[in-house]
């Protein structure tokens, strides 16, 4: 049996730690993402990968490397986010 999963599915405590796993090693690969960019890449909400961002954000593993180009319809330009051990 996975050590994530019990009876009634996975721990939502350990859904958050691999949630967080999949988004740092994504941006470490990738380098630069914008929030839409990372959940369509991981299949996970952009809310989620939101509070993710925010979690790494707060502890300095990630930053905003600037703005990405809004759409064609316009609209506020999105923040692009960077692991800052990518370079590293």
């Amino acid at each position: 049996m996975d050590p994530l999963t019990t009876k009634r599915g996975a721990k939502p405590h350990d859904i958050k730690i691999n949630n967080r796993q999949i988004i740092l090693e994504l941006l470490r690969e990738k380098e630069q993402m914008s929030l839409n960019e990372m959940a369509f890449a991981c299949s996970l909400s952009r809310n989620t990968v939101k509070k993710c961002v925010d979690h790494f954000l707060e502890r300095g593993l990630v930053a905003i490397m600037g703005k990405g180009v809004s759409t064609s319809e316009g609209g506020k330009r999105p923040d692009i986010y960077g692991s800052i051990e990518a370079g590293a």
